[in-house]
């Protein structure tokens, strides 16, 4: 109840993360505590969001809450994102999208293997040069050594997600 009363005070990120960080009886009450965090993670309020997360990398990163807690950070990255991310896509040629597509799926080390090319389902080489070229362009993509990847790595694990 304290700590319902408080979280319309936090105004700033220093005053949520000492906060809590202050809260050390969360240790002893983690499974008691979390549906109380995942009402906060489910809030619109920015600071009630912050505190959820900071709570469960500070007390929740162990092999019986791990799962849960990336599945959710993943979750609000996206919600957060998702807009910027269509518009990207909104950019891009059907070539591009399976070359990125095939990409988020079996890495940038291969994109001319006849793997990545049945699995883009693009049938010439030439032509997932010229998409990765201009994805390049696009600055979506970069190179790294031999290895195409994603400037924004997140962006990857979204297009995984939304079943590209």
């Amino acid at each position: 109840k304290m700590t319902e009363d408080y979280l319309p005070k936090i105004n700033n990120w220093a005053v949520c993360d000492c906060f809590c960080t202050s809260l050390k009886v969360v240790l002893n009450y983690k499974k008691e505590f979390l549906p109380f965090l995942k009402t906060c993670l489910a809030s619109d309020e920015q600071y009630r969001i912050r505190f959820a997360v900071v709570m469960l990398l500070s007390y929740y990163i162990e092999d019986e809450y791990i799962r849960y807690i990336l599945e959710k950070a993943f979750h609000l990255v996206f919600a957060r994102e998702s807009k910027t991310y269509e518009s990207l896509l909104m950019q891009v040629s059907a070539q591009q999208l399976k070359c990125l597509t095939a990409l988020a799926r079996l890495g940038g080390f291969s994109p001319y293997s006849r793997e990545f090319l049945s699995h883009a389902g693009i049938a010439q080489a030439g032509s997932v040069r010229m998409a990765l070229t201009k994805l390049r362009w696009k600055k979506i993509l970069f190179r790294k050594k031999k290895e195409y990847r994603f400037t924004n790595p997140y962006f990857k694990h979204w297009l995984l997600w939304k079943n590209y």
